[in-house]
Formats: C-alpha cells, structure tokens, sequence
C-alpha cells in the first residue's frame, strides 16, 4: 500500500533552520551522556571508551550537550546581525554529521588513535567559528567577532582537556573543565543578561502591566562580566585565592542587577520564567565555587559545578530552544 503526496514524511524543512537540528543533537547528547554513565554502567553497559567515564560524562556534557547548543544559538542569531541567509542545507548537515562523527570517535577513544577524536571534535568549533566569521566579516559587523573568538578558544580548552584525559592526566582534565565553567559562566551572562530584560520589558508593554519598569542595570552587568572575565584569567594564571573572590564579587554584581528585571511579575509567563529561573543558578553556582575556593564552606565541588551544569547552562538552553 503506498501513501499518498499528503502522508508522505518530508524532513527538508528540518534543515531549514539550524536551531532544528543542533538543539535535537543537544537534547540527544544530554540523554546520552546521563544515560549511558553513571546509570548504563551501573546497570552492566561496558563504560566509554575516555577513561575515567566522568571525564567522558563532562566532555559530552561540555563539549557535546553545551556546544551543540551554542552552536544552534548562534548560527540562528547570525542572520539578524548579518542580514544574510541563514545556514541551511548541505552546509548545516555538514556541521552537524561532524559533531555526531566527534561523539562516536569520544565514546571509542580507548580503542582509536588520539588524534582522531581530537580532530573530529576541533573541525567542529573551527567549522561553526568559520561559517559565524566568514559571515560576520562579509556583513561588516565587525563588533560580533567576539563570538568567534569564543567559539574558538571552546575549541582550543576542548582539545587540551581531550589530550590531558587521553595521555591520563586526570587532575588537569578537571581543572581545565571548571575553568572552562567559568567561561561558560561569561557566555551567559553577555547573552541571557541582555536578553532576559529586553524580553521581560516586550513582555510587560503587550500585556499591559503596571508599575515599575524593568531596570537593566548597565554598570552592575557590565561589572558582573569583567570580575567573571577577571575570575578566568586568574585561575589561568594560577591565583586559585584572588579568582574566588572575584566569582563571589561576580556573583553579587549579578544578583543586583536581577533584582531589577521584574521576576515576580514575569512567573506568571511560563517561557520569561524558565530564563528568569534558569540565570538565577548562574550567580549561585559560581557564589558556591567562589566561597569553596576560599575554604569558607565544607561543600562538595562537584554539587556546586553541577548548580551551573544543570542548573544554569542546562536550564538556559531548554529555556532558549523552548522560546525557539
């Protein structure tokens, strides 16, 4: 029995729109990455191939989940700066059968050369940093290079954290991991920290509310993102002390400025209270690092990277592809 023109599944649309496939392979990643370690492996799944799997668990977490994330939000962002067509095509099936060829090759990294999973896993940062540059410089908008440095140096930490976990330096593959949190951290706060009221306030104006407006805060954003900025270069540089206290400096800088956005106002609109609640992790994970760095708490790392993890960096991304 054949179908008919109507019933026939047609995809094409799928890879009209790189937010379609790249927040799919992000969702996919996730589940992936929870799924197989730590509970298929206590339940008798052979463990991946990076050893130890935590270190698998947060390069798929990192690099896999987050970055196909980025990579999604990005690419559907760049045509409002560019004015230019978006990814689409042979061109966004390019990029994304790159990142699934990069999950394959880390989940057999024991059994395969070292310099395949790295390879695989850098063409995709150099592939995604290319098409937002190539198009940035093409429109003249020249104040969005930024984002491609970022994508970059994501690419760059990923290839030192694969090569430390591979060679079997486990302590640098953390330390470069909660490093890279930290930039994570400063994504987010350029990204969510400017959309989350400019949302709020469109939000409030259509549907009529009274009262106070939303306040942004410019100086106290602006702050949050230099002590966050100010945070990584140090614990770069080797001052574990002095980058604490300026994640908890951060952190405050942050809350201040939230404290402006109308939050009470926007839980009655449940997209604005997903952002709204996923950013308010950001401030408290990186409080939590900041006062254990400084031995101020007995508290358990792993729980407060984790508050950034799945609290902020997970949560924003559900809220975002939820908006999408």
């Amino acid at each position: 029995m054949s179908l008919s023109p109507r019933q026939n599944l047609d995809f094409s649309a799928f890879w009209e729109a790189p937010y379609r496939p790249l927040f799919l392979a992000a969702f996919l990643a996730a589940l992936l990455a929870l799924a197989w370690w730590p509970l298929g492996v206590r339940l008798g799944l052979p463990a991946p191939g990076l050893a130890p799997a935590v270190l698998w668990h947060i390069h798929e977490l990192i690099f896999g989940f987050a970055a196909a994330a980025v990579g999604g939000y990005l690419l559907t962002a760049l045509p409002g700066w560019t004015g230019r067509e978006p990814l689409r095509g042979r061109g966004l099936q390019a990029l994304v059968f790159t990142w699934i060829l990069a999950r394959v090759a880390t989940a057999m990294a024991g059994a395969l050369p070292p310099a395949v999973p790295i390879a695989l896993n850098a063409a995709y940062f150099l592939g995604l940093a290319g098409i937002i540059g190539y198009q940035v410089i093409a429109a003249g908008v020249y104040r969005k290079l930024g984002f491609v440095g970022a994508v970059v140096m994501l690419g760059l930490v990923e290839a030192l954290f694969l090569n430390a976990a591979l060679a079997g330096r486990v302590l640098i593959g953390l330390y470069l991991a909660q490093t890279l949190l930290i930039g994570f951290t400063l994504l987010m706060t350029g990204v969510a920290a400017w959309a989350i009221p400019a949302f709020t306030r469109n939000w409030l104006t259509q549907s009529g509310h009274t009262g106070r407006t939303v306040r942004e805060r410019p100086w106290s954003r602006a702050a949050a993102q230099i002590l966050v900025g100010l945070a990584l270069v140090l614990r770069l540089a080797g001052y574990a002390d002095a980058a604490s206290a300026a994640l908890i400096a951060a952190a405050m800088a942050m809350l201040w400025t939230m404290s402006g956005w109308r939050t009470g106002a926007a839980l009655s609109n449940p997209l604005l209270a997903a952002l709204h609640l996923a950013y308010s992790w950001v401030p408290l994970g990186i409080l939590s690092l900041g006062v254990i760095g400084l031995g101020l708490v007995a508290y358990p790392a792993s729980d407060a990277i984790h508050t950034i993890t799945i609290g902020a960096m997970a949560g924003l991304i559900m809220a975002v592809a939820g908006r999408a």
